[in-house]
């Protein structure tokens, strides 16, 4: 079932309690009304709108953002000041299916969320989630890495520790099929090819018996092995059409920069590292950045690069359709110089077996 949650907001308010509460239930993703940039929302369930009434400017924003976001009919619950007769009655011009006094009171916050949709009253019988969990802090790394790289700030290294811990914990409870659904349908390409490729790691390293400590170093790692992106022009990165020559050049940086942005942070293990730096190498040396070779190669890289391979080909970019999940490991077993196949072997039935089923799950939804 569809868990994702809208909370459209003008940020001027502190929600921070809001989010805590609905992180717990819901895959919630945060829009500020005030943005230039408008994606479209219109597949999602529903929202939680946190906005001032009272301001006439802010109203026009809403709405006018509703209308090209595609989610002016979606069933919203508003937040209004305790009171206040205006703000309900304001609330209700604007569609809400439901309204709550500020600050939110956790359980009448839910309450409301669920009579404003038979959909997520269906789901909030179920509790709350591992994957959801997973999935939230998965979308708090996306955004830390963007802000703290961008300002030249150090990288919150417990929050990474707490989301590859949370990875692990969601596929140890649930599997990799119920986590890989729960993030599958994000609109954002960097998010959703991190979280597959952390979450296959922690499938691949529990399918060949890593031990805990393990299987969440390798999560981090697979969690951290793009943070160099965060350099990388966003018009490169969100490209519709494939990259020329020379945008892939300035691409592949990434690796580098990424190694670079952790190794002066110097509050990382040598294995991320590792794994940021080389997860492009290839065992004939035709790899990037350095042109690692042979035995230079250490297994847990060799592992992510076959997944990080795997999961790009299975998932769907503006200017190409998703591979199959048996086109995709022919197309490693073709990579029979670059790869490990012994692992590719390994994988192979995990790789099918889970992206099969996902694509199942996406056919039925």
């Amino acid at each position: 079932m569809d868990t994702r949650l809208l909370l459209l907001s003008d940020f001027e308010e502190d929600l921070q309690h809001v989010r805590q509460t609905l992180r717990k239930f819901f895959l919630l993703t945060e829009y500020p009304i005030t943005a230039d940039n408008v994606p479209d929302l219109s597949g999602y369930p529903g929202a939680v709108v946190g906005i001032d009434l009272k301001k006439r400017d802010l109203l026009e924003q809403y709405r006018s953002y509703c209308e090209k976001a595609g989610c002016v009919e979606i069933p919203k619950v508003f937040l209004v000041d305790r009171g206040s007769r205006q703000d309900v009655v304001q609330a209700a011009t604007l569609k809400a299916r439901a309204t709550v006094d500020r600050p939110a009171d956790t359980r009448k916050l839910l309450d409301a969320v669920c009579n404003a949709s038979d959909h997520f009253r269906a789901l909030m019988r179920n509790g709350p989630n591992h994957c959801l969990e997973a999935s939230q802090s998965g979308l708090e790394c996306l955004h830390v890495i963007t802000s703290a790289v961008q300002s030249g700030l150090p990288l919150p290294r417990a929050v990474f520790d707490r989301s590859a811990q949370h990875i692990c914990n969601a596929i140890q409870h649930g599997g990799a099929l119920e986590f890989l659904s729960a993030i599958n349908g994000h609109h954002s390409y960097s998010y959703r090819h991190s979280m597959h490729v952390a979450g296959l790691t922690m499938a691949f390293a529990t399918h060949l018996g890593f031990g805990d400590r393990d299987k969440t170093r390798m999560v981090l790692g697979a969690l951290m092995h793009d943070v160099g992106k965060a350099r990388i022009p966003l018009e490169l990165l969100d490209k519709e059409t494939p990259l020329t020559p020379e945008e892939q050049g300035i691409v592949r940086t990434h690796a580098s920069l990424g190694y670079e942005i952790l190794k002066s942070d110097g509050n990382w293990d040598p294995l991320t590292l590792k794994l940021v730096h080389e997860h492009h190498e290839y065992l004939n040396g035709t790899g990037y950045p350095r042109g690692l070779a042979g035995e230079a190669i250490c297994d847990p890289v060799r592992m992510l690069t076959i997944v990080d391979v795997f999961s790009a080909l299975v998932d769907k970019r503006s200017y190409k359709d998703p591979m199959s999940p048996r086109g995709a490991m022919q197309m490693l077993y073709s990579m029979s110089g670059c790869l490990d196949m012994d692992f590719v072997r390994a994988f192979e039935p995990l790789g099918l077996k889970i992206i099969e089923d996902l694509k199942s799950v996406d056919l039925a939804a």
